[in-house]
């Protein structure tokens, strides 16, 4: 899965959704410059695994894949309401702001949505941190880390202390607001 998976950093990840957020409005001059009808919106494109063609496997591990399937579809989907949420609060900041001039006001929106998506990046890296544990303890997880290893031990020489994981990653976020 990691093999084939989305692009996440330098490396690869088993899932991830990728949000490219859009804000629009007018700006009126008035004697000050104020938005009317300014919203935030976003593009989400999730990315899940999948079994290839004509896969087969055993009831267990059929079952342990629909749960793994289950299991990042959720967490995207809690990336995405994450997003919603940091969109809702930058449109609802956004929308009150007001400048002496509409070029002012332009550079306020920019800096306030940049701004709150910063904080958005911070939950999402707290939602990943909090889901980590739950991933690596996941039945599908640990049962191809052992198939790994008895795979591994059969190939090369005994080891004294077992192998540390790779490092993984489930998500793949924006950096910034263009993504």
């Amino acid at each position: 899965m990691i093999a084939n998976g989305p692009m996440h950093g330098p490396g690869r990840a088993y899932a991830n959704i990728v949000a490219r957020p859009d804000y629009s409005g007018q700006l009126v001059q008035g004697q000050s410059c104020r938005l009317e009808d300014f919203i935030v919106r976003a593009e989400f494109t999730m990315t899940l695994p999948k079994l290839g063609a004509g896969t087969k496997l055993s009831p267990d591990l059929t079952a342990r894949w629909e749960s793994f399937q289950t299991f990042v579809r959720r967490h995207e989907e809690g990336h995405r309401d994450i997003w919603i949420d940091t969109m809702r609060k930058a449109e609802t900041r956004i929308s009150a702001l007001r400048a002496p001039t509409c070029q002012q006001l332009q550079g306020m929106v920019d800096g306030a949505f940049q701004e709150e998506w910063r904080n958005g990046e911070r939950r999402q890296d707290a939602y990943d941190r909090a889901d980590q544990q739950k991933l690596v303890r996941h039945p599908l997880l640990v049962a191809a880390s052992a198939a790994r290893r008895k795979v591994g031990s059969a190939l090369a020489p005994q080891r004294t202390q077992p192998r540390a994981p790779r490092p993984w990653s489930m998500t793949n976020r924006m950096g910034g607001i263009s993504r």
